[in-house]
């Protein structure tokens, strides 16, 4: 899920509990502070995206030593291990793992938040229309920030309590929140709370101890107890990197779906620019149509009176075909004609001639003589360039036959 926010939602706020209220850094980088969650709601754009550190205080921590080092298995047995010791149903909690030692017997921080307490903070945000797209523990990030080859106690403040963490190779091993009312005592009571985490299985032989800038008149009473170096690490330089998601399951669903409505939009744009694309590209095709067009109308305009001679001169040419060519001249076909006429039984009436077709008319003794005639014209190599047809012969009264016959190129 967060690898798919990511690439719909490259600039990302980023909220985290600090010693006095809440600091929001944006997405340019320029970080703020403000007293409450509701404030910084007011400062953000309606429906940003939110990356939330959430203070210790409304943790619930437990570490387990669990006989697997199957990371399903292991989840799946801290739930198990985790619903045995709440005081309320497992269903009410969004929880993760964090794998401190891997192992025949895997050493397991279950970290869990109980989902009333998320939806009282996010509130305002929620209410802004803002979508919380990871929700990760302050104190992760904290303690992925120390060197992974030193044992490190880290102590700083979240909204005036008092956070003491302990880093395993930069991995959360185990953090307890002493209340803003008791933080004077914090210093006499921290050889106790160390007592209490190697009681749950955290190792206490402090290599470094990290220690906010607010927290800095404990510097010496820290060293002469725990005889470790005291380094001064502001919460400004950590590294917002952690494995661990608190994010309830309704949350990730509304960033699913605003996934999804961002890549509808995505599409719809994409379809948009095709098409105006096409359009463009449809516009142009018309207007180099038009162009084409012109071109070969001024072409036209320029050779028209060429056309226009040679169509004249095909004119007069038909015309006086039949005076030019020889097997088209009027007294090549007559002959042609009479040629092949019969005996007396046949004779012709009529002539009519054109510059691409003739006509005979005549009169036979009978209509076989003249259907024979036609036959003989139809036979005649000299005539072969004419299509030759006629009508069916009329009959006379004198018992005699009249007929027509055409002759076409």
């Amino acid at each position: 899920m967060e690898r798919i926010v990511k690439s719909i939602s490259p600039s990302v706020f980023r909220l985290s509990p600090r010693s006095s209220g809440w600091q929001l850094v944006r997405p340019d980088g320029r970080a703020e502070t403000y007293d409450t969650v509701e404030q910084v709601s007011q400062a953000i754009p309606k429906g940003s995206s939110i990356h939330l550190a959430l203070p210790t205080g409304v943790l619930l921590l437990d570490r387990m030593q669990l006989p697997s080092s199957d990371p399903v298995e292991l989840a799946a047995m801290a739930e198990l291990q985790l619903e045995k010791a709440l005081p309320y149903p497992i269903q009410e909690v969004k929880s993760s793992i964090s794998v401190i030692e891997a192992g025949e017997t895997s050493s397991v921080l279950a970290i869990a938040v109980r989902l009333s307490h998320l939806d009282e903070l996010c509130a305002p945000l929620l209410a802004k229309g803002a979508i919380v797209e990871k929700t990760t523990p302050l104190v992760s990030f904290i303690a992925a920030s120390c060197s992974p080859q030193e044992q490190t106690l880290c102590i700083y403040r979240e909204s005036g309590d008092i956070v003491s963490a302990i880093s395993s190779g930069g991995k959360l091993s185990w953090a307890h929140c002493t209340p803003a009312a008791e933080a004077e005592r914090f210093p006499l009571d921290l050889p106790r709370l160390l007592l209490t985490a190697e009681l749950q299985g955290a190792s206490a032989k402090l290599t470094r101890i990290h220690l906010d800038p607010d927290c800095r008149q404990w510097k010496e009473t820290l060293e002469s107890q725990l005889h470790a170096p005291v380094e001064s690490r502001s919460l400004d330089d950590i590294v917002w990197a952690s494995s661990v998601d608190l994010t309830p399951d309704s949350w990730l669903q509304r960033v699913a779906r605003r996934v999804r409505s961002a890549r509808m939009k995505q599409v719809l744009l994409l379809a948009g620019a095709s098409y105006l694309a096409l359009f463009a590209l449809s516009f142009s095709y018309v207007g180099w149509l038009k162009l084409k067009a012109s071109r070969l109308d001024a072409e036209y305009a320029a050779i028209r009176p060429q056309i226009e001679a040679l169509q004249a001169r095909q004119t007069r040419w038909n015309a006086m075909a039949p005076a030019v060519e020889p097997d088209r001249a009027t007294d090549e076909l007559l002959y042609q004609l009479c040629r092949n006429l019969p005996p007396a039984a046949l004779h012709l009436t009529e002539f009519d001639q054109s510059p691409t077709q003739w006509k005979v008319v005549g009169e036979a003794d009978s209509a076989d003589l003249a259907v024979a005639y036609l036959g003989k014209l139809k036979g005649e190599k000299e005539l072969s360039d004419f299509s030759i047809s006629a009508s069916p012969p009329t009959l006379l009264p004198n018992g005699g036959a009249q007929f027509s016959i055409f002759g076409k190129r």
